[in-house]
């Protein structure tokens, strides 16, 4: 596996998990004031 394969990877994954935090963080919100 090439090392630009797996920095890709590894980002793409942290992308993934920052965006679904954020996303139920938006919603918690959103639920809180509405």
């Amino acid at each position: 596996m090439n090392r630009l394969e797996i920095l890709l990877r590894l980002l793409a994954g942290s992308a993934l998990i920052l965006g679904n935090g954020s996303f139920t963080t938006i919603e918690f919100v959103l639920t809180r004031v509405g």
